[in-house]
């Protein structure tokens, strides 16, 4: 027969404030709201927690919407097709379609969302139907945050021998820098010899299909600077915020200063877009290799292109362009290994290419 010692609970020994020392400690979202419901004591505990990680999966989709998206892709192929039978799709319109409409419209879904069941956070229904405020309700002292929006499939973003896209953003009240680092392929290297190609100048459809990347990355970048202008105000004590891709193509990180620049704009400014916040007028810098041969990493890059993008007009520069590139993708990993050596070969290239773009 057990005794009483055998049978208590050894969690009621402890006190609330190692609990939260704890619970700070576990960071994931989920099974932060799943042990909420464990009992009142983490129920009244859990909310204190300052740091957060938040995985948004993607939402469920009843049988009828995915029929009918079906038919219209079916549609919409046939429709591509002429005469003969042979589709018309380039690789322009495939990046488009996949980098530009559907990351939209996916993170337009997303910001516009509103639940018809104003419940608290509960499980994995929670999170697959509600926005982070909703998902977050009931956290009010969160001073570091991480969010994770879901990824897309097929989308490009993968170093697996496919087109390459990273890219990292750093926000105020509006766009402060963004680095883009892309390549048509990147696959393992049969050789070890120096770059293969020379430098040369962007081909009009070289242009065009950088141009795209580019436009893509920022439309992402600024709907997630969206996300944040609407959980700043509700929690009041954030210092520390990032928001990533399950894929890890891109990224925004606030720190302290310019997530009190971003709530107090937000509170001038009560009227914010329906989507994504606006971006400025923008002044691009482009490093261009036809082939980089990454010996490091035992890797090359086609069609390697690094930018740099600064509003135009920009009044003081916090960072020169090589620190900004070099503290883009410095997280660890063999991933980060591999753009860090793309960055700093490309860093030593002369010849560059400026381009200027309107705000929209």
């Amino acid at each position: 027969m057990a005794s009483a010692q055998d049978q208590q609970d050894h969690f009621d020994r402890l006190p609330d404030a190692i609990l939260l020392v704890i619970f700070n400690k576990l960071h994931d979202g989920q099974s932060l709201c799943r042990s909420k419901a464990v009992c009142k004591r983490f129920g009244s505990i859990i909310p204190q927690i300052s740091t957060i990680s938040v995985a948004i999966p993607r939402r469920n989709i009843n049988d009828g919407i995915l029929v009918k998206n079906k038919e219209s892709k079916v549609s919409s192929d046939q429709d591509s097709k002429p005469a003969d039978g042979k589709p018309q799709k380039t690789l322009l319109k495939r990046v488009i379609n996949s980098v530009v409409l559907r990351p939209l419209q996916l993170l337009a879904r997303f910001v516009l969302r509103k639940s018809s069941d104003a419940s608290s956070c509960s499980c994995d229904d929670e999170f697959s139907l509600h926005s982070p405020n909703e998902i977050l309700k009931g956290f009010d002292e969160i001073r570091s945050l991480s969010l994770e929006l879901p990824g897309h499939g097929s989308d490009i973003g993968s170093s697996d021998g496919g087109v390459l896209l990273k890219w990292n953003a750093k926000f105020g009240s509006e766009l402060k820098s963004c680095v883009i680092l892309g390549a048509t392929s990147c696959e393992e290297s049969d050789n070890s010899a120096e770059d293969a190609a020379p430098d040369s100048n962007f081909s009009d459809e070289d242009l065009k299909l950088r141009v795209v990347w580019t436009i893509s990355c920022l439309i992402a970048a600024s709907s997630r600077h969206h996300l944040l202008q609407k959980l700043v105000p509700e929690h009041r004590l954030l210092e520390n915020a990032a928001i990533t891709d399950a894929g890890k193509q891109g990224r925004i990180r606030m720190v302290k200063e310019e997530i009190e620049e971003l709530r107090s704009s937000t509170e001038a400014n009560e009227e914010a877009a329906a989507e994504r916040s606006r971006v400025p007028a923008l002044r691009m810098k482009m490093w261009h290799v036809p082939e980089l041969e990454l010996q490091g990493s035992g890797r090359v890059m086609k069609g390697a292109t690094l930018v740099v993008i600064r509003p135009v007009g920009e009044k003081k520069r916090a960072e020169k362009d090589g620190e900004l590139v070099m503290g883009a993708f410095g997280d660890g990993g063999e991933e980060e290994k591999v753009l860090g050596e793309a960055v700093r070969k490309m860093m030593k290239k002369k010849k560059t290419c400026t381009l200027e773009m309107n705000s929209f």
